[in-house]
Parts: structure tokens; C-alpha cells; sequence
């Protein structure tokens, strides 16, 4: 198995097999998910771009409000919506086109 898949599905990894490899790999890891990689590579990355990179993720403020999934919405049967194409048309020609859109109408 590869080193970026046990990294990234948080499957067992040693630190220094992460350090040991390509600047590449090193780069898309300190990009990526997985906190512990993230916090090896603003420690200890080959170049100071990985570092950077890492510790800009690291700096980034959690957003577990917009990851969540309300547990309502886990709970609600959804509704079906009938969609009028002709009513998404004229939305459209109206909020997208503008006036341009609305003289030219047949």
C-alpha cells in the first residue's frame, strides 16, 4: 500500500517514511486532511514551502458548522419538487441577462 493512501485514509504511517519522501508528496500531504501528517510536515518538511503549507492548515480555523449534517436532516423524509423548466428559463433571463435579455424577448 502506498504511503499518501495510509496517510490519507488515516491508516498506520511512520513519521520518518513521510519525511523521506518526494517534495510532491510531501506537498499534497501538508495540503491535505490528516492533522498528525500535517503537524510532522510544519515541523519538519523538506523545503519551506511544505512548511508553510502545513502550517497555513494547520492556522486555518475549524468548520464544523458547515461539515455537519444537521440531525434533522438525517431524520426528514425529503418532499418531491416539481420543477417548471419554463419558470428556471425566464429566472434565468431575467436575473442573468439583465435588461439586455428582456428586450430581446420573442
Amino acid at each position: 500500500m502506498s504511503l499518501f493512501r495510509a496517510v490519507t485514509l488515516k491508516l498506520p504511517w511512520q513519521p520518518d517514511d513521510l519525511l523521506a519522501t518526494s517534495n510532491w508528496l510531501q506537498l499534497k500531504t501538508a495540503a491535505g486532511t490528516n492533522i498528525e501528517a500535517i503537524e510532522v510536515l510544519a515541523e519538519s518538511g523538506r523545503t519551506k514551502r511544505i512548511r508553510n503549507t502545513a502550517r497555513t492548515v494547520l492556522d486555518r480555523p475549524a468548520r464544523t458548522e458547515l461539515n455537519s449534517v444537521h440531525p434533522q436532516l438525517l431524520t426528514t423524509p425529503l418532499r418531491a419538487v416539481a420543477i417548471n423548466p419554463r419558470r428556471i428559463a425566464t429566472t434565468l433571463r431575467n436575473h442573468v441577462g439583465g435588461d439586455r435579455a428582456r428586450r430581446h424577448q420573442p
